[in-house]
């Protein structure tokens, strides 16, 4: 963007010399010209590549900001759902204890516990009791007291061979008790001297979870899952490409991601079904859980693809503006040119030939002028909270002029400096200028740089200096209190702090991003207030003489 702004003051810094010779000066102006569309348009596209950038940036951003809060919602949901059910198997457990008979003979206070429902979570389908061989011995439902052996499940294995009561997460199956699918979590069964003495082992509803994670997928084009730590998927949600009880041991996600940390966010993996995903994941606490959120990561840019196109076709039509005056200006330089020499040839007088000729480079410094005061506007609608905003502080700026009998020189100034006194805006990005609410001190500071950059573009322009202190100064406080330099009193061009004054009004009568508009009254009364302070009291007296006569030339926002 500086590199833009450098090359448009560079192109940009030739004089208008009426004194010159004929063919110098018309390569002068077409150099001029040709200079300003070139700088546009640099500016232009800076501009957009800068705001498609950003974009891109903040489509993945946010992404990662939704998989990330998704994960973290999925990891809470877990962790309730299988801490509710280790406490369940820790009251059968202690019942157990309690009645000093862990499997046989079958004790009935053990079944009437179990048979009691509504102290298991509502998760949980039902608990079973196995032996040491793995048959079933007591159970919470009297269809499921089948004598039948389960010694074939990995569940029964890995806790019967555990060395301590620490749950166990079976890989989902149909259950055969309920029929159903389940999520069988399992706990040893110690004796009094620590030898195996069977296993407790919960069933819980597929269903329960596959429910949530359906209300949790609402408006998220990506994938969920619940995993083991072994890589084993549990639960996915409707989106899932992997059926429950695969393993993803071996998938690109797991083994490069999941086994390194215990939470994180990952871009441009290669994910469920060839796809580049942006992903988090987190482990479920101390349990060997693995929860995991997932987006693909094309069809997250598929919004910013759109805008590309857009952007692209904006650019082309205002570039053919800009080609189209340019050439336009042109031509009028080369008829200006056979004018100024029909002139000569008729009257065969010089000082005639002079006269016209600076006046047509006095018409075309005028022309030029208004190029620059178009470039001041097509700049300001990046921003459509602004829009208008120049030319209101201009209009407001002339008339304090008047009002303090500056002369219609120095009158002309204000009004150019006020109609770009925010042109440096362009190399601010757009969704700071937009941006709904307080800014943060690090984004103020970078709004603040608009001052510099409008100067840098204005100061090398053949203008009278005081249009580009204007751009400079503008933010300077009568105190001292003000950016960029910190500029005191008369240290301050005049017109600068008649600038200032119209600029505070006519932002207090406008809508804002974060604000409505506030009134006229109310910019009144804040000019009175930072009079002598922060603004020059000669202004603000002048500016409240010129709206006591006419409040209405601030103009509607």
């Amino acid at each position: 963007m500086h590199a833009a702004i450098q090359a448009l003051t560079d192109t940009l810094a030739f004089r208008f010399d009426a004194t010159a010779s004929h063919s110098h000066s018309q390569r002068g102006l077409r150099r001029g010209v040709v200079g300003l569309a070139v700088g546009f348009l640099l500016l232009l596209n800076s501009a957009l590549v800068f705001d498609l950038i950003n974009d891109y940036h903040s489509s993945l951003g946010a992404a990662a900001r939704t998989t990330m809060n998704v994960a973290r919602t999925m990891e809470q949901h877990a962790a309730r759902a299988f801490a509710t059910t280790d406490q369940t198997l820790s009251g059968v457990a202690d019942v157990l204890k309690a009645t000093s008979a862990a499997i046989d003979p079958r004790p009935s206070i053990v079944d009437e516990f179990l048979e009691r429902r509504y102290t298991m979570p509502p998760h949980v389908l039902a608990i079973v009791i196995l032996d040491p061989q793995g048959k079933v011995a007591h159970a919470s439902d009297l269809m499921a007291r089948t004598p039948m052996s389960l010694a074939d499940r990995d569940y029964f294995m890995r806790a019967r061979d555990s060395a301590d009561s620490a749950i166990h997460v079976g890989v989902p199956v149909v259950s055969r008790i309920s029929n159903r699918p389940v999520i069988p979590v399992a706990r040893r069964i110690p004796t009094a001297d620590g030898s195996f003495a069977g296993v407790l082992v919960a069933y819980l509803d597929l269903n329960h979870f596959q429910r949530f994670y359906q209300d949790l997928d609402a408006g998220f084009a990506g994938t969920i899952a619940l995993l083991r730590a072994d890589g084993t998927l549990l639960i996915t949600g409707p989106y899932g490409v992997a059926a429950p009880g695969t393993s993803l041991a071996e998938h690109a996600v797991f083994r490069k991601h999941l086994q390194r940390a215990s939470s994180a966010t990952v871009e441009g993996a290669s994910g469920f079904g060839g796809q580049e995903w942006i992903a988090s994941y987190r482990a479920v606490g101390d349990l060997p859980l693995v929860v995991v959120a997932g987006v693909d990561r094309q069809a997250v840019l598929s919004g910013w693809h759109d805008g590309l196109s857009l952007r692209v076709v904006l650019g082309v039509v205002i570039s053919l503006v800009v080609v189209f005056f340019a050439v336009q200006l042109v031509r009028k330089i080369d008829n200006l040119d056979t004018t100024n020499r029909r002139l000569e040839e008729e009257s065969g007088r010089r000082s005639e030939a002079e006269e016209a000729r600076a006046d047509a480079l006095r018409r075309l410094k005028n022309t030029l002028a208004q190029s620059v005061e178009a470039l001041a506007h097509t700049v300001e609608k990046r921003d459509p909270y602004t829009a208008g905003h120049q030319t209101r502080v201009a209009q407001l700026s002339v008339l304090i002029a008047r009002e303090l009998g500056l002369a219609d020189e120095r009158v002309d100034n204000i009004r150019l400096g006020a109609l770009m006194h925010d042109i440096g805006k362009v190399g601010i990005p757009a969704e700071l200028l937009t941006k709904p609410g307080r800014l943060s001190k690090e984004e103020f500071e970078l709004i603040k740089t608009h001052s510099k950059i409008g100067h840098d573009i204005v100061r090398n322009i053949d203008f009278d200096p005081a249009v580009a202190r204007i751009v400079a100064e503008h933010h300077e406080r009568f105190d001292g209190t003000g950016y960029p330099n910190g500029l005191k009193g008369e240290h301050i061009a005049l017109e600068a702090r008649i600038v200032a004054v119209a600029d505070v009004v006519e932002a207090i009568t406008s809508h804002r991003p974060y604000r409505p508009a506030l009134g006229l009254e109310t910019a009144v009364n804040e000019i009175r207030k930072h009079r002598g302070s922060a603004l020059d009291p000669a202004v603000v007296d002048a500016c409240l003489r010129t709206l006591e006569r006419d409040p209405a030339v601030i103009g509607t926002p």
